[in-house]
């Protein structure tokens, strides 16, 4: 079958009839919305390389106005009015029997398929040869309606064909929203970020505009742009004010689903000095844990420059000289998405920690005032080994009601800060105070052995003193000699002396040491007494007392307290007893004798 139209634009070109064979037509009438339409396309053809001299297939395409029945070809080789054709395009180092000029517009032969060109097996399309892509395009009428009719015809036979393979016919401009954003393309947009959707038309203000997604018109959405945050199907319908067809476009957009990186930790140094070198990746690992996917890192001081991703980020990551509570900002960023999160992380200096302490009053005595650690730093967790010393864990206070002896307290410092676990120990002894706390008989007999005390209470002996009178065998054991002491009552003290962080420790107690008792006594010289005498009182000797006096027989008037005899008394020989009783020192007796006579009588008498 052939084709008119088409012959006569090769006629009008060449002069020569085309005589078409096996025409293909596609033809339709059309209204432009633009004022300028174009139509890209690529000729090939199978003469080219055999037939690309003389025999031409050819390609037109007529666009009429139908007001004006005005017909022009717009598939012509640029710049020029030749129609599309093997003849008019062509590379003469595929077909050197063409009479020169061998070439024809070369600048627009793209490949050739076989010998000297690209391998046949490699052909994209089952043609020889192929054109570069050409534009046909032409000023057209808004809203005019055009006639268009595409024609390609082998000529004079239909031994080798030709093919034209056309693009996007641009009779305006309808809204474009690009590509669909899709996990599965790699193209999704990143969790958290606004993305915004434009109908990419010319002059905005000609249109009008209704936005859509799968549950319907989107309210109050009338402009060119869609700003989008969440998954979804995206649809825009875009009028032309005074065109009555309205273009539409949808777009599929995704979202990656990011996680949040995991918690970095503050980086701490213990030094005492105002800045320290860290190693700003040693957060990787955490902040790398919610990650099956590799991520990279970069890291900031300001957190606006992490948002934007700026050149200035920190290059001595490893390495980084930092201050205390400096923040570094780090960008967290997905390699294979581009998707990121920026977190923030402190820095730490910490003045390493000091232990030391001590117990400046150590010994301390059991009785004292619990003491609390003199400390160089500061207080961790005091221990001791034995668990036998009561110790408050938090302040170091010790109860000296724990039993006595020599302890090793520990002042533990956990590691923090960065600085390692502090351990400072000092020794604390406690002494029980002594007990002085002895006891003697209450009294004693000068005669007796001589004593030392008895401690009760772990009682210990000291130095032992007494008032003037009382002698000590050894102060130091506390006996006493009882021979060498006067008589008397005694108020004994033990004395401890200070030590060991106790004080002086006194216990006293009263003795009371008696004499021997003596019961000698006479009643004069003789011990003769007249009966009238009226009373005859004893003499006591060698310290002798009254005692209790008795006589024998015991007819004899006597004063049973005093020994004072009553001369009256019949007149006799009496043995006059004294028994004194000395308490502890038992009984003394004496006695005396003494006569009663009757007074003399002055009568003289003569015998005979």
């Amino acid at each position: 079958m052939g084709d008119d139209d088409i012959n006569d634009v090769v006629v009008a070109a060449t002069g020569q009839q085309m005589n078409p064979q096996n025409a293909t037509i596609i033809e339709f009438d059309f209204t432009p919305y633009l004022d300028h339409i174009t139509f890209p396309f690529v000729f090939a053809s199978e003469e080219y390389g055999t037939y690309q001299c003389e025999f031409s297939d050819a390609f037109a395409f007529l666009l009429t106005n139908n007001s004006t029945n005005t017909t022009t070809n717009l598939a012509l080789v640029p710049g020029t009015d030749d129609p599309i054709s093997v003849v008019t395009i062509r590379d003469g180092l595929y077909n050197a029997f063409c009479d020169p000029p061998l070439d024809s517009n070369v600048e627009y032969f793209d490949n050739y398929y076989g010998d000297l060109g690209v391998p046949a097996i490699a052909a994209p399309v089952n043609f020889n040869g192929t054109t570069v892509k050409m534009t046909a395009e032409s000023d057209v009428t808004i809203g005019q309606l055009y006639h268009i009719k595409l024609v390609i015809a082998d000529r004079n036979d239909s031994a080798f064909d030709s093919a034209i393979f056309i693009g996007k016919f641009t009779i305006g401009n309808p809204p474009e929203l690009g590509e669909d954003l899709l996990l599965s393309s790699g193209n999704a947009v990143c969790d958290g970020e606004a993305i915004v959707l434009d109908a990419n038309v010319p002059n905005p203000a000609n249109y009008t505009f209704v936005w859509s997604d799968l549950n319907g018109v989107i309210p109050n959405e009338t402009g060119s742009t869609l700003s989008v945050t969440t998954s979804g199907t995206y649809s825009v319908a875009a009028q032309q004010i005074g065109v009555p067809c309205i273009q539409t476009d949808t777009k599929v957009v995704e979202y990656y689903v990011e996680p949040a990186p995991g918690a970095p930790a503050t980086l701490s140094k213990c030094v005492n000095t105002a800045t320290a070198v860290f190693n700003l990746t040693d957060n990787e690992m955490a902040l790398s844990v919610p990650y099956t996917t590799p991520h990279d890192f970069k890291y900031y001081l300001l957190e606006s420059d992490a948002l934007a991703n700026a050149d200035n980020n920190i290059t001595t990551s490893t390495a980084f000289e930092g201050t205390d509570g400096q923040t570094i900002y780090v960008r967290v960023n997905n390699t294979a998405t581009g998707c990121n999160h920026v977190v923030s992380f402190q820095l730490q200096i910490t003045d390493p920690p000091i232990g030391t302490f001590t117990y400046p009053g150590t010994p301390y005595c059991s009785n004292g005032t619990d003491p609390l650690p003199t400390l160089d730093g500061v207080a961790g967790v005091f221990s001791e080994a034995t668990g036998d010393l009561i110790i408050d864990a938090t302040t170091g206070l010790v109860d000296l009601s724990s039993p006595e002896g020599t302890y090793t307290v520990r002042n533990t410092i956990t590691a923090s800060g960065g600085c390692a676990e502090v351990i400072a120990e000092t020794t604390i002894v406690i002494t029980k105070l002594p007990v002085a706390t002895f006891a003697f008989a209450v009294e004693y007999c000068k005669n007796e052995a001589n004593p030392t005390p008895t401690f009760t209470g772990d009682g210990v002996a000291g130095i032992f003193s007494a008032p003037t009178g009382l002698v000590f065998i050894d102060t130091t054991t506390g006996e006493i000699d009882l021979g060498g002491s006067d008589a008397g009552t005694y108020l004994i003290t033990n004395t401890i002396a200070a030590a060991n962080g106790c004080g002086e420790v006194t216990a006293t107690f009263s003795v009371t040491i008696t004499a021997l008792p003596v019961a000698a006594f006479n009643y004069g010289t003789t011990g003769i007494f007249c009966s009238d005498g009226g009373s005859a009182a004893p003499t006591f000797t060698g310290g002798g007392v009254a005692g209790n006096f008795t006589a024998n027989p015991s007819t004899l008037l006597i004063d049973a307290s005093t020994g004072v005899i009553n001369l009256a008394s019949p007149q006799g020989i009496y043995i006059i007893t004294n028994d004194v009783n000395a308490g502890i020192c038992g009984f003394a007796t004496a006695t005396a004798t003494i006569t009663i006579n009757a007074p003399l009588s002055g009568e003289i008498s003569y015998v005979g």
